[in-house]
């Protein structure tokens, strides 16, 4: 799947956890413009984030926000979003 924020696509998996909400998870490039935006993503619990995903632009609630560091470093290798599952279409997107 995609998933896009801010502008920033990531390959995602996105799944249905058992609470039903959705997580989506996605790797996290070297690059310091994707490393920027999952530092920005720390602070978004409890927020809504307007997000795409497999292009279609949506809102989602922020539950949670988790991550993986690379060992030795303070770079993201993993990060994943856990959303209430009542992910809405924008209506720009109609």
């Amino acid at each position: 799947m995609e998933f896009e924020y801010k502008g920033i696509e990531f390959k995602a998996q996105i799944c249905l956890l058992d609470t039903g909400k959705v997580m989506i998870s996605f790797r996290v490039p070297k690059n310091e413009l994707e490393q920027n935006l999952c530092k920005g993503l720390l602070n978004s619990r409890g927020t809504k984030l307007d997000i795409k995903i497999n292009h279609l632009p949506m809102c989602a609630n922020v539950d949670t926000c988790s991550f993986a560091i690379l060992k030795g470093s303070s770079l993201f290798s993993d990060f994943s979003i856990t959303v209430e599952n009542n992910l809405i279409l924008r209506e720009d997107s109609i």
